[in-house]
C-alpha cells in the first residue's frame, strides 16, 4: 500500500469545511465565536493537502498550510485519521505501526519542497499534547519537540490543555 499527497482545490478550503475537519476530529475551540473566528480566517489562507492511499484513494490524513512568508516560516497542521495510526490492533495488542513510515514517505518530500521552494526558515507546528499520533507523524517526518505551551488551548468539551511547539528547519548546507 503506497500513499500520496494530493493538493485539495483552494476552492474547497471553505470555514465550513475546516470546522467540520475539526469537529470530525474533536479539535474545535469549546468558545463558539472564537472557532467560527478562527477557521474564516484560517480558510483564506491556507493551503491544503490530502494523503490518500494511492489505490483506493481512501483519505489517511489532512495537511493544513498556513501562515506562509516567503524567505521566513509558515505553520503546519496535520490531522491524521486515528484508526490508521493506533498503537495498538482491533483485540487491543500492541503492534508496530508502519504508517508512521508511510506518512514520512507521502510528506517529508513535501515539506522539504515547501521549506526550499519558499526558501523558507523554517515550519511550525502546535499540537494539543493529547494528540500523541499527530506528535509521532510530524516527528517521524522530521519535526523536533521545541517547547510546550501551558494550558493554551481549550477544545470543545475538554479542560485546557498545553500546546506542544514542534519544528522542522531548513536543512544546513
Amino acid at each position: 500500500m503506497n500513499w500520496v499527497a494530493v493538493p485539495v482545490d483552494p476552492t474547497e478550503v471553505t470555514a465550513e469545511a475546516l470546522y467540520e475537519l475539526g469537529d470530525k476530529h474533536r479539535l474545535v475551540p469549546e468558545n463558539a465565536d472564537l472557532a467560527i473566528e478562527h477557521f474564516r480566517a484560517m480558510s483564506s489562507r491556507c493551503a491544503m493537502l490530502r494523503v490518500d492511499e494511492e489505490e483506493t484513494g481512501k483519505e489517511i490524513a489532512v495537511v493544513l498550510f498556513s501562515d506562509i512568508v516567503d524567505g521566513e516560516s509558515a505553520t503546519v497542521d496535520l490531522v491524521p485519521r486515528s484508526e490508521y495510526f493506533s498503537p495498538v490492533d482491533r483485540r487491543g495488542n500492541p503492534i508496530e505501526n508502519p504508517c508512521y513510515e508511510k506518512i514520512k514517505d507521502a510528506l517529508q518530500p513535501i515539506f522539504v519542497k515547501l521549506i526550499e521552494g519558499r526558501d523558507l526558515r523554517r515550519l511550525t507546528a502546535m499540537v494539543p499534547k493529547s494528540r500523541s499520533r499527530t506528535f509521532k507523524a510530524l516527528r517521524e517526518c522530521g519535526f523536533r519537540k521545541e517547547g510546550v505551551m501551558r494550558q493554551a488551548i481549550k477544545l470543545k468539551g475538554r479542560d485546557p490543555e498545553d500546546l506542544v511547539i514542534m519544528g522542522m528547519l531548513k536543512a544546513k548546507e
